[in-house]
């Protein structure tokens, strides 16, 4: 690392403008300040010092103004002021105007030169809950801090971030670039050999790719196909196939970052459906600048890919969402990452997944469920053991191996698992099986009960094997339809479950499910059986006529929502949240997306997480003998 490219990344902690956080507080005179800055920093940091110290701030907005006099003093150098502003910011403050201001400090203690101690600070806080400043100014000198490290993937990570928080200000924006584009060529400059005037591709093979976006984004069309002819060449054959997908969007032209897409089926056996969830998307997408551009996915994996490629090499839009069928959801995805684009996920089939960088999840997923289900059920009710009676079809097989992994990572265990015919009527031969009924193994045992009813004045020959009961509740996850051919099953083979007893005053046990539950013919057709159960799900109201986004759909559509139209709705709210960034590439938007916020979210949804995955609130449920009722959350220490 040079002293030059250090002391330039310093000079951005005294230059940046102040931008405002998306997550913090913003009273108006932060505003006012903001406005004066652009022209006038001295003048900024003097209405905020004024208003911190002059009462013209409530109590609970003071902490803010001064988190925002500090960042404008810092940006003026004069470093005695920033300290003491964001001191008193942090000791006043909570959540994110701590956080920030704890970053502000950390900022400050940079200028002094970065080792291990101050770069772990700067790597603390959450990109939502600090200024976009603070953001880009961190992550450039992460950046040039892995540099001296020789951590090349950090450093590829730490220059993209500061990329994208960089752009929301142009003097911003043409300083980091300037900055990272002198890192890259004094990393390369001992290690690279020139080869007719072209640069080699980077040992660690993705790199190579990842510079030729990077090119292309800054608008250098031709070092970005040199790059991506070489990466085209690799051995790799995923890196090769998305280089490929890489000069096919070059030869394209520019992303049209005033354009998004969304894959839906809008023919065929599956047009309702997606029509509907189109109208539910458009609905909470509302009126935004960026225009949405529809195309039919079909039914089919093919179709699915061939559309996304319409999509991003015909339309070239900046992000894509959907799609929404099962069977196309994996493809898809896979071609997206290829291909370098956001997807934001209409599919239930999709979970974020560890390597992964372009899938957005918005949908509701069965993996999601289960961990809301598991967090009350271990947590709150404090079961431990369970056993498992699932349908034999991929939902069945993918709940059951989510409950089972979830249990386990919080210290409960699944002491058996049984699949049953997911077309089956009867289903006593697989609940025998859940209960271990094997009267060869358990002969002794059988002897031993007919002798004591034989003893007791009954009639041995009606005496039947107990199932094994070494669970404290039943994970069932089957639709609302299915769930009492199962109940009736397993209360035929003796389960004490719900409200059923098989002995007078004897043990019962809970069962479990997810959203497919959520249907009030359950309640009658349940019956005892399901009574005292817990399931889950996202979009619940106990009285929908009265839920004003239930009447607003209504007046709408015609028609009341359903789960997966609520699902569709907030995800069209957290695309319109992107939608109104400034960032006009897919990289940038991609960021955005992770940015965005969904206030209020009707299936629970308000934002994802910094892997993409949704953040996203869930009902607990559970039946009595007359309907549907939410579980009431747990009284904290010291609440009523």
């Amino acid at each position: 690392m040079t002293r030059s490219l250090l002391a330039l990344a310093l000079f951005g902690l005294l230059s940046t403008p102040a931008l405002a956080g998306k997550r913090l507080p913003k009273p108006d005179v932060v505003e006012d300040a903001a406005a004066f800055a652009t022209t006038d920093r001295e003048k900024a940091a003097r209405l905020l010092e004024d208003a911190a110290t002059n009462g013209e701030v409530s109590a609970n907005e003071r902490p803010a103004v001064l988190l925002h006099a500090g960042e404008q003093r810092r940006l003026l150098g004069d470093t005695d002021a920033s300290h003491k502003h964001f001191r008193a910011a942090e000791g006043e403050g909570s959540g994110a105007v701590r956080n920030a201001a704890r970053l502000g400090l950390a900022l400050l203690d940079a200028v002094d030169g970065l080792d291990s101690r101050v770069a772990g600070l700067l790597t603390e806080a959450s990109d939502k809950e600090v200024l976009p400043s603070q953001n880009a100014d961190r992550y450039l000198l992460l950046a040039t801090f892995a540099a001296s490290q020789n951590d090349a993937r950090k450093q590829r990570e730490y220059s993209r971030k500061a990329l994208i928080w960089s752009r929301e200000d142009d003097d911003v924006s043409k300083r980091v670039q300037d900055a990272l584009a002198q890192l890259d060529a004094e990393q390369h400059q001992d290690t690279e050999t020139p080869v007719d005037g072209e640069t080699p591709a980077d040992a660690e093979g993705q790199t190579t790719l990842d510079r030729a976006e990077a090119a292309w984004i800054a608008g250098d069309e031709a070092k970005a196909r040199r790059l991506g002819e070489q990466a085209a060449s690799s051995t790799d054959a995923a890196e090769a196939q998305a280089a490929k997908y890489f000069l096919r969007a070059v030869d394209a032209g520019a992303v049209r970052g005033d354009t998004i897409g969304v894959l839906l089926p809008l023919s065929g056996k599956y047009e309702v459906a997606g029509k509907q969830v189109k109208e539910a998307f458009e609905l909470g997408y509302g009126s935004q600048r960026r225009k949405l551009v529809f195309v039919d996915s079909g039914a089919t994996a093919e179709s699915a890919v061939q559309a996304l490629e319409k999509l991003v090499f015909d339309d070239r839009v900046v992000a894509v969402v959907g799609p929404l069928l099962t069977d196309t959801s994996e493809p898809v995805r896979q071609a997206a990452e290829a291909m370098r684009v956001p997807l934001v996920s209409l599919s239930q089939a999709l979970e974020v997944a560890e390597g992964g960088k372009y899938l957005v999840q918005g949908q509701v997923t069965p993996q999601a469920q289960v961990r809301a289900l598991l967090d009350h059920v271990v947590g709150v009710q404090e079961l431990k053991s369970f056993a498992i009676f699932a349908p034999d079809n991929n939902y069945g097989r993918a709940a059951s191996e989510a409950f089972k992994a979830e249990a386990e990572a919080r210290g409960g265990k699944v002491t058996i698992v049984e699949y049953y015919d997911p077309a089956a009527t009867d289903l006593i031969p697989f609940a025998s099986k859940l209960g271990r009924k094997d009267y060869e193994a358990r002969a002794r045992e059988f002897r031993e009960l007919k002798e004591a009813t034989e003893e007791k004045g009954g009639n041995p020959d009606r005496v039947v094997l107990p199932p094994e009961l070494d669970f404290e509740a039943l994970f069932l996850p089957d639709n609302h339809k299915r769930v009492p051919i199962a109940c009736a099953a397993l209360a035929y083979e003796e389960f004490p479950i719900g409200e059923f007893q098989v002995e007078k005053d004897g043990p019962t046990i809970p069962l479990l499910g997810l959203s497919g539950w959520n249907h009030p013919d359950l309640v009658t057709r349940g019956g005892l059986y399901t009574r005292g159960s817990f399931f889950v799900d996202a979009f619940w109201n106990a009285e929908p006529d009265a839920d004003p986004f239930v009447q607003e759909y209504r007046a709408e559509t015609g028609r009341s929502p359903s789960a997966l139209e609520a699902s569709a709705y907030d995800v069209g709210q957290l695309v319109a949240g992107a939608a109104k960034a400034t960032a006009d590439n897919r990289p940038a938007f991609l960021s955005a997306l992770h940015e965005a916020q969904v206030d209020g979210g009707v299936s629970g949804l308000s934002g994802v997480d910094d892997s993409g995955a949704a953040e996203r609130s869930f009902h607990i449920l559970t039946m009595n003998k007359d309907a549907i009722v939410e579980v009431p959350e747990p009284k904290t220490e010291g609440g009523e």
